[in-house]
């Protein structure tokens, strides 16, 4: 699948002056990788929210590579006519995104 994002993976770049997170191409902390920013700081913090929000923000290419990964194979073994089981490297991957997105 074609997809027109920026390819991950993503990562936490930290905060910038203005107490917004900014999130970036993993490696990348200068303007080049630079993919979005959360939050607008005010009273010098970040909000607890903002953090869950960069977090999820910052898996969403590994989310959308394990979504697809899990729908092929499960349509692999459906035109096969078998059921379809999640196997161990399944799950292990949907474990991981989701750990992403939320830990």
């Amino acid at each position: 699948m074609e997809t027109k994002h920026t390819p991950g993976p993503w990562e936490e770049h930290g905060e910038n002056i203005y107490n917004e997170i900014l999130i970036g191409l993993e490696g990348k902390r200068n303007n080049s990788g630079k993919i979005a920013h959360v939050g607008f700081g005010i009273c010098g913090y970040a909000e607890p929210e903002w953090r869950a929000n960069a977090k999820l923000i910052a898996a969403a290419p590994e989310l959308l590579e394990t979504l697809l990964q899990v729908q092929k194979n499960y349509l692999e073994a459906y035109n096969r006519a078998s059921s379809y089981i999640l196997s161990e490297d399944d799950m292990n991957s949907i474990d991981y995104a989701i750990n992403k997105a939320t830990i």
